[in-house]
């Protein structure tokens, strides 16, 4: 009997990009004005792969945020991933675009920690968060992180 594998790539879009591709971070923030911030990208991409009797899931996030108001970068400098040994953080990369004379300079996040998650339930779990933080935040930057989970 032969071994057959096969890849079954589900799309889990919890996307928010209401956003046309030729729409720049200005005209949105003008659209949102009244708002502090605005996610601009906030997707998941869930791949399953089935091989030799296994199913094996990872998920492939992407989270992007405006920030469009003067305090927004002071409330919006830090985020948190939520994970544990079911759905293990495999690899997290973050960066702030600021806003400069000529387009956006890149600044990638250097401070990552992790802890336990603090929930206040009866039972342990396992739950971890890592807390990313974002310098150089002002008025009109974009948060990014992107991140993969592996789903035990």
């Amino acid at each position: 009997m032969r071994s057959r594998s096969f890849a079954a790539v589900v799309f889990f879009l919890f996307s928010i990009t209401a956003y046309g591709q030729d729409e720049d971070y200005n005209a949105i923030a003008a659209r949102y004005e009244n708002e502090n911030a605005v996610l601009t990208n906030n997707s998941e991409h869930l791949v399953i792969n089935y091989k030799d009797g296994t199913l094996s899931a990872v998920s492939y996030v992407t989270e992007e945020r405006l920030l469009i108001s003067s305090v927004s970068h002071g409330m919006y400098n830090t985020q948190d991933v939520y994970h544990s040994y079911f759905n293990k953080l495999d690899d997290i990369t973050a960066e702030a675009l600021v806003p400069g004379k000529r387009g956006y300079k890149t600044i990638k996040a250097a401070d990552y920690k992790t802890t336990a998650s603090e929930h206040e339930n009866v039972f342990y779990d396992d739950a971890k968060q890592t807390e990313v933080t974002f310098a150089g935040l002002v008025q009109n930057a974009v948060t990014r992180i992107n991140y993969t989970i592996v789903h035990k």
